[in-house]
């Protein structure tokens, strides 16, 4: 992923705080070191000695920013204020409160507004349940199933054991379950697939040719939309199957699956 430094720059505080509350935090940092230089030594060295930490490793999860949030927050309210302060001085303290709400609404608006999308994505079904209801309720209970991809996407069952994983045969150039004695191919393949997620990719699509030799496709769960606006950002090095924005992309959570059943 890079710099940590940059990366959680340009990703984390942009897409976890939001611009410009983080903008405004670094407004509220000069201004306070400014004029109370103590207290600002105090409100600003964790952050920056925390985020100092974060940068210099290659592991660049965007929930490492948590921490950050408090203190950007509060900064970012030091601004607000001081610019309410400055409109007192000029315009009187009913413009000044005016000035001080029309801000900080302006500041939030982008993070209150993931926020709400990011609610309504996930109280939807993930992707991963209406596969498996759907498998337990179109598939014989004696019917062999097997899965492949990212073990973080597979889907569960229960009781658990239904939906084990794949295994590729090199030597026949089929799919069989894994452990399973002899060369049985199983009757459906699940594949997973989440090309947005460069470290959990789910299926490798040079396989596809292979599979479909023996199966054929018979169901496709998508989780992507056509939508205008910038594609989806994610944490790239996180299995979390919602994005950080962009989110009218997406349906619902989880991977996109598509199932195979064994040709005759």
């Amino acid at each position: 992923m890079g710099s940590g430094w940059t990366n959680h720059l340009v990703v984390s505080l942009r897409y976890g705080l939001g611009a410009p509350v983080v903008v405004a935090a670094l407004i509220g940092s000069a201004w306070l070191a400014r004029t109370a230089p103590a207290i600002a030594a105090v409100a600003v060295s964790f952050p920056v000695a925390y985020y100092l930490v974060i940068g210099a490793g290659r592991t660049v999860l965007v929930r490492y920013i948590d921490p950050l949030l408090p203190f950007g927050c509060m900064l970012a309210a030091v601004a607000i204020a001081r610019a309410a302060l400055s409109v007192e001085r000029v315009a009187g303290g009913r413009t000044a409160k005016t000035v001080a709400v029309l801000l900080t609404g302006a500041v939030v608006f982008p993070s209150v507004d993931r926020s709400v999308a990011f609610d309504r994505l996930v109280a939807k079904r993930d992707n991963r349940l209406l596969v498996a209801d759907w498998l337990d309720s179109s598939v014989p209970p004696s019917a062999t199933i097997c899965q492949i991809g990212s073990v973080y996407g597979l889907l569960e069952s229960w009781p658990a054991g239904r939906f084990p994983q794949c295994v590729y045969d090199e030597q026949s150039r089929t799919f069989r379950v894994m452990g399973s004695p002899g060369s049985e191919l199983p009757q459906f393949v699940v594949i997973q697939r989440s090309s947005p997620l460069r470290a959990y990719p789910g299926f490798p699509e040079a396989l596809l040719p292979v599979l479909r030799s023996s199966y054929r496709s018979i169901k496709v769960f998508a989780v992507e939309q056509p939508a205008h606006g910038p594609p989806p950002i994610y944490d790239q090095q996180d299995a979390f199957f919602v994005p950080l924005d962009g989110f009218e992309h997406l349906s619902r959570p989880g991977p996109t699956f598509e199932v195979f059943q064994r040709t005759p």
